[in-house]
């Protein structure tokens, strides 16, 4: 933990303590990618969304790309347009935006390192830039397994600048630190209502997967029976109910997307 209280878990509500019940959650929970790994990382991105679209939490950045080689201090990478300043998420959208702001400075190459993006920025002011003096806290998720890469911490360091007692003002998280692994020396307590919504969400999203799945399965079986139907011409007599079933099976795939489609809505957490 710094020298500075801006972060200082002071309670279940603090910018760490929502941040760590994400890190809890997806440690154990997270999608996996097509090759069967955790996206973990993703997974607490997503749920800062989530949470951000509810209309709290506001001040919660993640992911926000920043352009190294700005002077006097890295330039955040946002869209351009927005009346609030919004990040840029895709990542070559990211790396294009720096490329364009290399050839502003009269630089031909990108060179490693010019791009970096942080797990998680929080902010003073919402609404405000995410520049070095609105930056309350950059902080960096370490899960299990996780290393600091080359430069990565001076990086980090840089984009977010001191605090009044000269401290960088970066944090690192990781899941004993949030209090969640097995050896638990947290500095900042999650928050059971949010951890379990979120819980709730995870699974929800994945039931949508699997009904998804069943319908395209069904489907498929449908209409190989109708095929052999035509084909071999057995159970001819029944030609006339094969619409009425087609339907009853897109009525019935309808309800269960509909069951299962509505998000679980995040806690109000007061201040």
């Amino acid at each position: 933990m710094t020298a500075s209280c801006a972060t200082c878990a002071d309670g279940p509500l603090s910018e760490l303590g929502i941040i760590c019940s994400f890190v809890c959650v997806c440690d154990n929970s997270a999608p996996k990618s097509k090759a069967g790994s955790m996206l973990k990382q993703n997974c607490v991105a997503k749920g800062l969304d989530w949470m951000r679209d509810s209309g709290q939490g506001r001040n919660i950045l993640p992911e926000v790309g920043y352009y190294m080689g700005g002077v006097p201090a890295p330039v955040p990478l946002l869209l351009d347009g927005p009346a609030v300043p919004e990040r840029i998420k895709n990542h070559w959208h990211r790396f294009n935006k720096v490329r364009k702001l290399l050839a502003e400075d009269g630089v031909e190459k990108y060179s490693k390192g010019l791009l970096r993006i942080p797990d998680i920025v929080i902010t003073e002011q919402p609404d405000q830039i995410p520049i070095q003096p609105n930056i309350k806290q950059v902080v960096e998720i370490k899960f299990p397994g996780d290393k600091w890469g080359a430069g990565q911490k001076d990086a980090y360091e840089t984009i977010a600048g001191e605090d009044d007692f000269g401290t960088p003002k970066l944090t690192e998280l990781n899941t004993n630190k949030c209090g969640c692994g097995d050896k638990k020396q947290p500095i900042a307590n999650p928050v059971p209502a949010l951890t379990n919504a979120w819980q709730d969400e995870l699974d929800r999203q994945q039931s949508n997967k699997l009904v998804d799945i069943g319908i395209v399965v069904g489907g498929t079986l449908l209409g190989v029976a109708m095929i052999l139907d035509d084909f071999t011409g057995i159970g001819a007599a029944d030609d006339p109910f094969i619409p009425i079933v087609s339907s009853a099976v897109a009525r019935s795939s309808v309800r269960l997307l509909t069951l299962g489609s509505l998000p679980v809505a995040v806690p109000i957490l007061a201040n």
